[in-house]
């Protein structure tokens, strides 16, 4: 019988090495998986291993061997840290290639030492400012945001004492070199100072090639310094490293020439693409450019990974950019094996991109990190089954001041890996399970519950599933959103879970049925701000989804939370005049502050939105607003309408009085504790688990 994805899974053999598929697991961990142990532990090494086992035929690893990291701001200190010089360490490292390879999968480590080594393409004293993807839009470049919105320096200014990292207390004074991107000054990259980094590559490569691990990731792009030489709106140089396209690439392949040389042919070397034109973090090098380069360098890489950085990812992807640019490399004439990135997260789709010849593998980070089961999908051909992923970024941590644990919003199983066989123990027997609220969090625990055997009945008191996020079928930057719930409500349909639709469950109605378990997931209801004025103000975050005719042409947003900028944003595109007030200096705080926060300030400025940042209301009315500036000042904003941003009030005491219903009774989601739906989620998973 022909496989579905036997494109997708059948191997490559590089360097005399065999990838068992066309999927490779990118530089993409989650950046909280471990506490401060200096080697991989269960948790790093558990979580790799699922990769593995789902169909990884490689893993770039992130290089996390720099503990002088643990000095970082942010959220940077809280990262996974190996400290290679310790020779028990070393044994780690070392088995953790080792357990790799036993499910076949080959492993390169990322061999950038260039911010370490804080160095810079240029003399310093230039002080050009490299273009960063980090902050919010109409938001200083030289800070991160935490959840709550506040600016974290990342790099002091002129004139400024640096407070933390590898330089506590020093001064840098104008006209001295400006700090690295992690503290200290930069160095410029003389000749001397160049052979020192090619050395010290190199020397980490051996390393790594003595732990036996299978070869090095290199990455052009990020800023690293290599990369900067080849991007003509960073590098300055005037010498022979700088000016034309043929001066720019002389170091970058000055650099994997002696790579390859030193590491001998049966090492795999992987380029990372440098930045390309049209990437959120600046203008780079252009697509004819980098075929001139990628020829001079073919002859000594095994791998090349095409990372096309798309700024406005909330939009359906018709196409996949990632495979047109491979294709057109391919056909100019280069020849070497390309590994792309893609927003498709759909496996047809990508089979036909592996069929068709327009790239050679996948690195589709996300694709492994929301499907704990996507081995079994590619060996039984269901792609239907596919989690899909949301792009929320919540793998990548939620704030950069605090909840230091890597978690997925659509698979709770992520960051549990190495627990997994405790928490997913058999049930003692089959039980009849209420589920009272058909949100997210309600159908998700009814899967979970059909697939230990169990037999849910889902009990919801509208005529559809989905709770909050039906409205995701109002505006269009909410396609991931609204293509999750569409998962949903099929998966429940496939497994023959019973939903009783126009159902408001009682306790009565639960008792007489004599289940054997309950579980709540009722959810919350919008809650108004403690401001004056705020009860005559009838317009939520909620509630005007489907109702945007009814209000008038100009509205007032009062909040700079995710929920009141989507609600605002969407008003925007429907013909409203917006205005939208918040306590911070940016808009969507409580997102992760690396890519959903300078998303959301780019979606409120696209959409025509009017923000009010470090604004604190006074009093509102139906048709007014009041606030006060940062200087005191108060203003009254005159407008039709005013839509109010509270948050959410949990629905507990409807949630307990189901408790004595049933011999088990749970409580998950919002009804339980105000949260997200990331929580909710892994408030099901954890509640049928117990069941």
């Amino acid at each position: 019988m022909k496989k579905r994805y036997a494109h997708l899974t059948s191997p490559m053999t590089i360097r005399g090495k065999t990838l068992k598929s066309r999927l490779i697991y990118p530089v993409a961990q989650p950046h909280f998986l471990q506490a401060n142990e200096r080697y991989p532990a269960d948790q790093t090494l558990s979580f790799y291993e699922e990769r593995a086992r789902n169909g990884a035929a490689m893993i770039w690893m992130q290089d996390c061997t720099d503990m002088t990291q643990r000095n970082m701001p942010a959220d940077v200190g809280h990262f996974n840290m190996y400290d290679l010089s310790d020779k028990g360490v070393q044994n780690g490292m070392n088995q953790f290639s080792a357990n790799m390879h036993l499910y076949g999968t080959l492993v390169c480590p990322e061999l950038n030492l260039g911010r370490r080594m804080n160095l810079a393409c240029n003399d310093p004293d230039w002080n050009v400012q490299m273009p960063r993807s980090l902050p919010a839009a109409n938001v200083d470049p030289s800070v991160m945001l935490d959840k709550n919105g506040t600016r974290i320096p990342i790099a002091p200014g002129r004139n400024e004492t640096l407070t933390t990292g590898f330089n506590k207390g020093s001064i840098y004074e104008k006209g001295k070199a400006p700090a690295g991107p992690f503290g200290g000054p930069q160095r410029y990259m003389t000749r001397e100072i160049m052979d020192e980094y090619i050395e010290a590559t190199i020397a980490h490569a051996k390393e790594y090639r003595a732990l036996c691990y299978d070869g090095g990731y290199l990455d052009l792009s990020h800023n690293f310094p290599i990369g900067q030489f080849l991007r003509a709106c960073v590098n300055h140089r005037t010498d022979e490293y700088g000016g034309s396209l043929e001066n720019r690439m002389r170091f970058p392949i000055e650099v994997i020439k002696k790579l390859r040389e030193a590491m001998g042919e049966s090492f795999i070397l992987c380029i990372n693409s440098p930045v390309l034109d049209g990437d959120s973090c600046g203008d780079g090098m252009t697509l004819d450019e980098l075929i001139v380069f990628l020829k001079e360098i073919q002859p000594y890489i095994d791998l090349f990974h095409l990372r096309r950085r798309i700024p406005d990812h909330k939009r359906p992807p018709e196409t996949c950019q990632g495979a047109e640019y491979s294709a057109y490399l391919k056909s100019k004439g280069v020849t070497v094996p390309i590994a792309i990135s893609t927003p498709y997260k759909d496996l047809d789709k990508l089979e036909e991109i592996i069929a068709g010849g327009q790239a050679d593998f996948i690195a589709p980070g996300h694709l492994f990190i929301s499907n704990e089961n996507l081995g079994s999908i590619l060996r039984n051909g269901n792609g239907e089954d596919l989690n899909p992923c949301i792009e929320c970024h919540c793998c990548r941590g939620t704030s950069s001041t605090g909840e230091w644990a890597s978690t997925c919003t659509v698979n709770p199983e992520m960051g549990l890996e190495y627990r997994l066989h405790k928490i997913k123990r058999p049930p003692e027997r089959s039980k009849r399970v209420a589920v009272i609220g058909g949100g997210p969090g309600g159908m998700k625990c009814a899967m979970y519950l059909k697939d230990r055997g169990h037999e849910p009945v889902i009990f919801e008191a509208s005529d559809a599933l989905g709770g909050q996020i039906k409205m995701a079928k109002y505006p269009e930057f909410k396609w991931e959103l609204l293509r999750y719930l569409e998962f949903l409500k099929a998966q429940i349909q496939k497994r023959g879970i019973e939903v009783r639709f126009n159902t408001r469950a009682t306790p009565e109605m639960i008792e007489q049925e004599n289940f054997d378990a309950v579980v709540a997931a009722v959810g919350g209801v919008p809650k108004k701000p403690a401001i004056p004025g705020a009860e005559s103000v009838c317009w939520n975050p909620v509630n005007i989804y489907g109702n945007e005719d009814r209000l008038g042409r100009r509205v007032a947003v009062v909040g700079g939370a995710s929920s009141a900028t989507e609600a605002a944003a969407y008003l925007s595109q429907k013909g409203h005049e917006v205005i939208q007030l918040s306590r911070k200096d940016c808009l969507g705080y409580d997102l992760n502050p690396i890519r959903m926060i300078p998303y959301m300030n780019i979606l409120s400025n696209t959409s025509g939105v009017d923000p009010i940042y470090l604004a604190v209301t006074t009093e509102v009315g139906p048709d007014h607003v009041t606030y006060v500036d940062p200087e005191g000042v108060s203003h009254t904003i005159e407008c039709d309408d005013v839509v109010l941003s509270g948050g959410m009030s949990p629905c507990s005491d409807q949630a307990a009085a189901f408790a004595s219903c049933a011999p088990e009774f749970y409580m998950i989601g919002d009804c339980r504790q105000n949260g997200t739906m990331r929580n909710a989620i892994r408030d099901a998973f954890g509640a049928a688990m117990q069941i």
